[in-house]
């Protein structure tokens, strides 16, 4: 009896000691505070500065979006049938029966089947046309230069193509075109590619010279060469 109250008092002794050893330790590691901690935050502090950083976030976001209005990088070409027209925009139907929506920008060059500029007001419900401009950050096309045509959708099927000016043979009438693709037009020079130069990146209408040709007419084409840089003085 003796030998088990001695095994439960030493039990109770080292089950106190633990205790208080890990009190003393837990206030030993306690921070003091600093006087920086006990400086009182202003009123209203947090939400200052939450709110600086969501206008810093917004403007950054504008600033993104405001690139890609003004400054677009995707340079395409739309080509369908005009099914409405309601002021400066026009709903297109393309090749596979799906409507795109085409905003006219104001310095937008409209050229009819006789090579004229006309003006917005001479585009027709049932017009097959070729607009070529940017792409906006809704997916709607940005109109710079619009081609009305009279030659069938599926004659003009693939023939709008993004390429650079390789080559200008100076003994033949042929222009080379290569686009990203690395695929080959031999373009044959005549008086709608008398402006057309060496180096210059363009989107251009084509067709066959003739049924089973090799070689291709321009159409109507586009500078879309990026802008040369202005040079600054340090």
């Amino acid at each position: 009896m003796k030998k088990i109250l001695l095994i439960v008092s030493i039990f109770t002794l080292i089950i106190l000691t633990r205790h208080f050893s890990f009190r003393v330790l837990a206030q030993s590691i306690t921070p003091t505070p600093s006087p920086t901690d006990l400086t009182p935050t202003p009123p209203g502090s947090e939400d200052n500065d939450i709110e600086k950083i969501r206008q810093v976030v917004k403007d950054k976001v504008m600033e993104k979006i405001d690139q890609i209005v003004n400054k677009p990088n995707q340079k395409i070409g739309w080509l369908g049938t005009i099914i409405s027209i309601d002021s400066n925009n026009i709903e297109l139907e393309n090749l596979q029966k799906i409507s795109q929506k085409i905003i006219v920008e104001d310095e937008a060059t409209i050229i009819n089947t006789k090579k004229q500029t006309v003006d917005l007001e001479d585009l027709k419900v049932d017009q097959i046309i070729i607009a070529m401009g940017y792409l906006d950050i809704e997916g709607n096309l940005l109109a710079k230069r619009i081609l009305i045509t009279n030659i069938s959708l599926d004659t003009l099927k693939n023939t709008i193509i993004s390429a650079t000016v390789t080559d200008i043979s100076q003994t033949t009438n042929i222009i080379t075109l290569v686009t990203k693709d690395r695929k080959v037009f031999q373009i044959k020079s005549d008086k709608n590619t008398a402006k057309i130069e060496k180096n210059q990146k363009i989107m251009a209408v084509i067709k066959p010279e003739k049924k089973d040709s090799n070689t291709w007419l321009v159409l109507d084409y586009k500078d879309i060469s990026p802008p040369t840089p202005t040079p600054t003085s340090d």
